[in-house]
């Protein structure tokens, strides 16, 4: 089967895609093309997957008043039409998406062309994207049971509750560890000295990324700090000697699993891509979520299962972080509690489930026209 696959901008829309193209390989011979921004990181993650990867105009709908709103309609419609093209010569058998802005107008494509459509929903509030591409999907798949609840009644006979994929490496360092001595060696870390991980996605949080580096020297009394700052988002650490537990990189690919099993402690955003993989291997996490936005109530989910540490950034200071991560750091049965409630907060099974939807009524579909 030819599938596309689409999404991008940020990560977020991404890792669980790829958890599901790799599912997919699994069980059976097929082609994949990928349909995303020019802009966002998605590409290099994309393609480093080996899946051929092709840029789309894309345009954002925005609820709030911007210049970028007089021309993004027209960037969509522009979107609209490459994907037709696109979707055509590849001849695409199903295409699937876990939301984005760049996913619409290849959506939108493979609807007029009448091809089967899967349309994963991961955060707790429904994002404007997928509440506009759900109509059009064949198959709705949701992370949670609250997300049906909030779904138009005609539509929920084809919604699954399913939860969210991750990647099979995460699986991988779940399952067996792997070589702790040489991933130390990896990234220059010391096997003797804890480990605290700040990510704020693909695209990075400036908020997050100078609380973090204002907060090194108070860290690097107690821990080595390894921070993902996001494409183009590094800021400075204060000066002084901190290249011993101070280890900086815009973003990272296939070895973030590698580092997540080095991680005792993890800051993070509310992306379900990342709360996802940190659920399944059962990371002791503190959760900033965006502020204003739906991650706010993905935060608030984890932090009422008391899988997470939730902090609100307005009161996020790096005072703050330091204590907290201190806390954290010096006490194993707090982070074993945070660690045991938030592995029951992830489905092992999510990628298999969703990959046997598609899969299973594609062969079903292609038994009965050949019996015709």
């Amino acid at each position: 089967m030819r599938i596309v696959f689409t999404g991008g901008g940020t990560l977020g829309s991404v890792t669980p895609l790829l958890a599901l193209a790799e599912e997919i390989k699994k069980q059976g011979r097929h082609e994949f093309l990928w349909l995303g921004t020019a802009t966002g990181p998605e590409h290099l993650l994309v393609e480093e997957w080996g899946i051929r990867f092709r840029a789309i105009q894309s345009g954002k709908l925005r609820r709030y008043f911007s210049r970028r709103n007089f021309f993004d309609p027209l960037r969509i419609v522009i979107g609209f039409f490459q994907s037709m093209v696109l979707l055509a010569r590849f001849r695409a058998g199903v295409v699937l998406t876990a939301g984005s802005f760049a996913a619409v107008p290849v959506v939108f494509a493979a609807a007029v062309l009448r091809i089967p459509i899967l349309v994963h929903q991961q955060d707790l509030r429904w994002g404007l994207a997928n509440k506009l591409m759900r109509p059009f999907a064949r198959w709705v798949t949701v992370n949670f049971e609250e997300n049906l609840a909030q779904m138009p009644v005609r539509l929920r006979g084809r919604a699954h509750v399913v939860g969210n994929p991750v990647r099979e490496a995460i699986r991988s360092v779940a399952e067996n560890g792997g070589d702790r001595a040489l991933k130390y060696a990896k990234f220059n870390l010391d096997p003797a000295m804890p480990v605290f991980l700040a990510l704020g996605g693909g695209t990075g949080a400036v908020a997050l990324n100078e609380i973090v580096a204002a907060a090194v020297p108070g860290l690097a009394s107690f821990c080595q700090i390894v921070h993902l700052t996001g494409k183009e988002k590094r800021v400075k650490p204060p000066e002084g000697e901190w290249s011993r537990v101070y280890h900086w990189q815009e973003f990272l690919t296939k070895e973030m699993p590698d580092v997540y099993s080095l991680a005792d402690v993890v800051l993070t955003r509310a992306g379900l891509g990342t709360l996802s993989e940190l659920a399944f291997l059962g990371k002791a996490a503190i959760i900033v979520p965006m502020p204003g936005t739906h991650q706010e109530e993905n935060a608030r989910h984890f932090g009422e299962k008391g899988g997470a540490m939730v902090i609100d950034q307005g009161k996020l200071t790096p005072e703050i972080l330091t204590k907290v991560v201190r806390e954290l750091i010096m006490s194993e049965g707090a982070r074993e509690r945070l660690s045991a409630k938030m592995h029951k907060l992830a489905n092992p099974n999510a990628a298999e489930e969703m990959a046997n939807l598609v899969l299973h009524e594609r062969r079903t579909l292609a038994s009965s026209r050949n019996m015709r």
